[in-house]
């Protein structure tokens, strides 16, 4: 579930659809920056697997882990405070690193992660982001037992 809150009035969604809809009742302007769909070949669980690889023991891995725990779509406010970083910035350098490891394994940041680009009627700007679904499985799958539950906030 996820709350979306302008002056006194929040409203919850629970999907992708109700967010959407609740971002335009209450005036948010959306962005989207979708990632493909389909079913994911070998070849992308293959590139998956050494992205996962590449950021083991690192805050990428923990950021990657804690989106998948935390669900559908999560605020970059919920998933700053599930890290313990002090603020956006320090979660922009973590993603950064996600899209460093992407491009190194030939994939894009958009094709593990879909970003929506929130902007308030009074300007202020923020973010939600949802793995891609493969994505998901997979970090839940492969990292569960190198992060515990309390390093990534949980």
């Amino acid at each position: 579930m996820l709350r979306i809150t302008k002056g006194d009035i929040t409203l919850e969604a629970d999907g992708e659809e109700a967010y959407l809809l609740a971002c335009r009742i209450l005036g948010l302007e959306v962005e989207a920056h979708q990632a493909p769909t389909g079913a994911p070949s070998t070849e992308r669980t293959e590139k998956l697997r050494q992205l996962i690889e590449g950021v083991r023991g690192r805050q990428t891995a923990r950021t990657l882990f804690a989106l998948a725990r935390l669900g559908e779509t999560v605020k970059d406010s919920d998933l700053v405070r599930a890290l313990g970083l002090d603020s956006n910035a320090n979660l922009a350098g973590s993603l950064g690193g996600i899209s460093k490891q992407a491009k190194k394994v030939h994939m894009k940041f958009e094709d593990i992660i879909t970003r929506r680009k929130l902007r308030s009627a009074g300007g202020a700007m923020s973010y939600t982001y949802k793995l891609r679904p493969d994505v998901r499985e997979l970090v839940l799958r492969e990292l569960a037992e190198e992060i515990e539950p309390d390093q990534d906030g949980q």
